[in-house]
């Protein structure tokens, strides 16, 4: 991969990655916000529910306390005023007062009188038998310790919510020792619900704790304890998010949730910005990053490009007298400036080593002796016109990369390697005498001197000379024949023979001198 290619796909991969984290991070941020925002506004709805169902409990005590602090009720409880339920608890009092129960126990906890109204119907209702296990004499709202306390809570009976306050009987001037008390109750029913919705919002519920439709997952979210509130928003899905807040009943116990339900408007909303948001910021970076792809290919890779293409088509022509474009007063122009200094000097030590080759071929070609010229395998890649005609080598041999062993004696090439191995080593040529064949087949004894090309510091041939030295082997073997003759009829002959200089100091004597008593040396 080239490095314009290199350098913009570098780019592309760093502009994904940053605009993806860019992306990711203000995502998580704009909608961790959001979702925190949303989750305030429900809990503020669900805070004001609660609110509203205590302003409930405030409006039954205030009831209570006008019904608990009466000099009739108190008469009522203790068996007087017998005509007290008629008189006082008809329907129209329940409907005036909007409330669904009335008790009333004597101070032994036992009930009195017990009245159930439907608020809707207008009719009055048989009052639960679970009324009689619930009030118990632990049942905080039959408690008359503190004859100027209200009670208030939720209380179950047969799966029915009630909001109820209870307050101990007294005279009407609070005094007087509790004979009993006073339990006003509201059912938390369709028309309690919607009553309460009306400061808050429409879609308000409440559901038992023990209903199985009510999701088993969100009380643990609900229980009090560290870190833990009994009021929780939870996202239901993508569209509703629903707020909880666990009612207590009067002994303590979490019974009902408060669910105020609703739709995901902000969440939505918070979408939709962050969504445009991240696309602004991905076209932003999208159109930024183009603009430095344009830039730095335009004024860097493209430069780059430029002036690698002029160099390799230098390169490729082999015109070293071609130079550069320098225009501009960038790096890349000091660049080319400086390259085109180098094909200068290139050039003058290439037109210097044509003149020097030029001078090697002609001198080679005037020589009478033969020059050659092979690479570090043997093989001949130039041969000067006598070693053409002594040997038959010819320019389409040479083409066809013909071998320096094909004019060796089988004796000799092993020699010459061990002698090329010398020369690589460093060694100087102590030129050896090798038997080569000639054109017409007869053999040449002649002297070889090799010597290393060497091409930008490594080796790699051999140049070297042929000097024919036939005719001198020839004689000295005849010399050397013709003494052997002499040193035999000179050592056969029956006479003394030897010969002396000018001096007359003999410088010769033969062998049969010894026959005399005389020796060679003593001679």
């Amino acid at each position: 991969m080239k490095l314009r290619e290199k350098t913009i796909l570098t780019i592309l991969i760093l502009l994904i990655i940053i605009l993806a984290s860019i992306s990711i991070f203000v995502s998580s941020v704009s909608m961790a916000s959001y979702s925190a925002l949303e989750q305030r506004y429900v809990m503020q709805d669900v805070n004001q529910a609660v609110n509203r169902l205590s302003d409930e409990y405030i409006s039954l005590t205030s009831i209570v306390v006008d019904w608990a602090a009466w000099d009739d009720t108190y008469a009522f409880v203790n068996g007087q005023k017998p005509d007290y339920v008629s008189t006082n608890l008809l329907p129209v009092a329940y409907n005036n007062l909007r409330v669904n129960l009335v008790v009333m126990t004597n101070a032994h906890g036992q009930i009195v009188f017990a009245g159930l109204y439907d608020l809707s119907n207008q009719t009055m209702l048989a009052v639960p038998e679970s009324l009689s296990r619930e009030l118990t004499p632990s049942n905080p709202l039959l408690s008359m310790a503190n004859p100027s306390a209200t009670t208030t809570g939720i209380l179950m009976l047969d799966g029915k919510p009630y909001i109820v306050a209870s307050r101990p009987i007294v005279h009407s001037d609070y005094s007087g020792t509790p004979t009993g008390v006073v339990i006003i109750g509201r059912y938390l029913g369709t028309n309690e619900v919607a009553y309460l919705a009306t400061l808050t919002k429409p879609n308000l519920h409440f559901i038992p704790v023990d209903d199985p439709s009510f999701p088993p997952e969100f009380l643990p979210a609900l229980a009090p304890g560290q870190n833990r509130s009994e009021e929780v928003a939870i996202p239901l899905n993508s569209s509703d998010i629903a707020g909880y807040a666990l009612i207590r009943d009067v002994n303590g116990r979490g019974v009902l949730a408060l669910e105020v339900m609703e739709s995901r408007e902000i969440y939505q909303q918070g979408i939709t910005t962050t969504l445009q948001y991240v696309f602004i910021v991905l076209g932003s970076g999208l159109l930024f990053g183009l603009a430095i792809l344009f830039m730095v290919d335009r004024f860097v890779l493209f430069r780059i490009s430029h002036l690698s293409q002029q160099v390799h088509d230098i390169d490729r022509d082999a015109v070293l007298s071609r130079r550069l474009d320098s225009s501009g007063s960038d790096e890349f122009s000091d660049l080319s400036t400086v390259i085109n200094h180098m094909l200068e000097t290139i050039e003058k030590f290439h037109d210097g080593l044509a003149q020097s080759e030029a001078r090697f071929r002609e001198l080679a070609e005037l020589l009478p002796q033969t020059i050659f010229e092979m690479d570090l395998q043997g093989t001949l890649t130039y041969v000067n016109h006598a070693g053409q005609e002594a040997f038959g080598i010819t320019p389409e041999k040479i083409q066809n990369r013909v071998s320096v062993r094909e004019y060796l004696i089988p004796e000799d090439i092993e020699r010459m390697q061990r002698g090329l191995a010398h020369v690589l080593s460093g060694a100087k040529s102590s030129g050896e005498v090798y038997h080569l064949k000639k054109l017409d087949g007869t053999l040449m004894s002649a002297i070889i001197y090799t010597g290393p090309i060497t091409q930008y510091g490594t080796v790699s041939g051999f140049r070297g000379s042929v000097i024919d030295v036939t005719e001198r082997v020839k004689l000295e073997e005849e010399l050397r024949e013709s003494e052997e003759k002499y040193r035999a009829l000179t050592e056969n002959t029956p006479d003394i023979l030897f010969s002396a200089n000018m001096n007359g100091i003999i410088t010769y004597v033969s062998p049969q001198v010894n026959k005399f008593g005389f020796l060679e040396e003593e001679v």
